[in-house]
């Protein structure tokens, strides 16, 4: 689905997209530039670094370093009870994590794949991803979030070792929406008519009662790269300010963006970024063709057969 706030940010982008791959790591000696100062909320993250969906030079350095804080009783827990990808067995493959996910890999049926032990062993998540959270709140008094955010933001290498295309229809109506690509993520609301960039936290409210937990589905999305991160879900007791850390059961979120996307997802992106990630390719792939089996596929050719 093409993002609204994408849309907005587009001409920005094209102003600035003029590099598709890093600099040169030659030259060590040669003075520095000083770092460009934070984008404003909104803006496309290739206004401070060009580079989309990254081969080279990278991963990144970590956004927002952040650890939990907690009260001395009481306060929120927050945990993933489980992911999907933008297709719920839609996977990618670093060279790290196909070595340790070999076997699994050549499973004939997709039913014998772990999920949780897919994105255990560091897969990540194609075209965006869907979390199913359960935040809990220990004390006696109900307590409002007042934010939620990405923190630990990574921008990694594109995972092209391998892919494991299950397909399948993926998530319901998310309670929020983050776009990874935007220079500062923010907590997005969601409506029955699509994605609307009104902010989440600025006309609406996620209240945990006392004692009590509250489950909803938090989405992910990216045209533009690959990233890991968790959430961090601010809120207060008794005047204090406090956080909770949620990640993916014990790992942090990881997606990246679909090497065969929809020509709706690709509204608003310039058509250098386009044309990148159309000349990107898995090195393997594994396909789901009738019922649940799974094959080997030319990457050629799921390259040749995409809509786009």
């Amino acid at each position: 689905m093409a993002h609204p706030a994408r849309m907005c940010a587009a001409v920005a982008v094209a102003a600035t997209l003029l590099v598709l791959v890093g600099c040169s790591s030659g030259d060590k000696e040669k003075a520095q530039p000083d770092p460009p100062a934070p984008a404003p909320t909104g803006t496309a993250i290739e206004a401070d670094d060009p580079l989309v969906a990254p081969t080279a030079n990278c991963p990144r350095p970590p956004q927002e370093p952040t650890t939990a804080t907690e009260p001395e009783s009481g306060g929120l827990t927050a945990r993933t009870t489980y992911m999907l990808g933008g297709g719920e067995a839609d996977f990618a493959y670093d060279v790290a994590a196909f070595d340790r996910q070999r076997t699994a890999f050549e499973v004939a049926d997709m039913r014998s794949l772990s999920i949780d032990d897919t994105f255990a062993q560091g897969a990540y998540a194609v075209g965006g991803g869907h979390a199913i959270v359960v935040v809990a709140n220990a004390s006696d008094q109900p307590i409002d979030i007042a934010g939620i955010h990405p923190v630990n933001l990574v921008r990694e290498c594109m995972p092209l070792a391998a892919a494991f295309l299950g397909g399948g229809e993926a998530g319901d109506e998310p309670k929020m929406y983050f776009d990874l690509d935007l220079a500062a993520p923010e907590a997005r609301a969601f409506n029955n008519e699509g994605e609307d960039p009104t902010l989440f936290f600025q006309e609406k409210s996620w209240q945990i009662p006392a004692r009590g937990e509250d489950e909803g589905q938090i989405d992910f999305d990216t045209q533009l790269g690959a990233y890991s991160f968790d959430l961090a879900i601010e809120y207060q007791i008794d005047g204090e300010q406090y956080l909770a850390l949620l990640d993916n059961k014990g790992q942090p979120f990881r997606i990246t963006s679909s090497l065969c996307a929809s020509s709706d997802d690709l509204v608003g992106l310039p058509d250098a970024a386009v044309q990148r990630l159309k000349s990107l390719r898995y090195q393997r792939v594994r396909q789901r063709g009738l019922e649940f089996v799974m094959a080997d596929v030319d990457p050629e050719q799921v390259a040749a057969d995409c809509p786009w």
